[in-house]
């Protein structure tokens, strides 16, 4: 779908992402590059990633596998979170339920069930909010990506 048809259907959204710089001249890392990556829905703010933060300084993006059996595991993020999302494996067998310390391999509990490939994404302090994963059979796995 190009761009044009994206503004004529009202489910999907138009977005660009791109990098800027001149045409054979070497990239001059260092410098201040933000790649804006979303909206703020409660103040407006517009969320930035710096192309030259890596991972591991807690700021921009974190995330990585979270391995989930039968028990409920801890989704564990870098830093204060401002956005996190979930992603069930598409190699999963059967749903990971998401919740609270309580969730269980029925879905009591839970606030979503995620069947492979599918996402949950929610503004959360996951400091004061901590979430939990718990899937149905042993074996499964699901993404996480924090926005900090």
């Amino acid at each position: 779908m190009g761009a044009k048809d994206a503004h004529l259907d009202g489910n999907q959204q138009f977005g660009i992402i791109g990098v800027q710089g001149t045409l054979g001249t070497a990239d001059t890392k260092g410098t201040a590059e933000t790649l804006p990556i979303g909206v703020n829905p409660a103040n407006g703010a517009v969320y930035t990633h710096d192309l030259n933060t890596s991972e591991e300084t807690g700021t921009g993006f974190n995330g990585g596998t979270v391995a989930v059996g039968t028990a409920p595991v801890e989704i564990i993020f870098t830093g204060v979170t401002q956005s996190i999302m979930i992603t069930a494996d598409h190699a999963n067998s059967t749903a990971v339920y998401v919740g609270g310390s309580t969730v269980n391999s029925v879905g009591s509990a839970a606030i979503t069930s995620l069947w492979p490939g599918e996402s949950v994404s929610m503004d959360l302090n996951d400091v004061s909010a901590p979430v939990y994963a718990c899937g149905a059979a042993v074996g499964q796995k699901v993404y996480r990506v924090a926005l900090t």
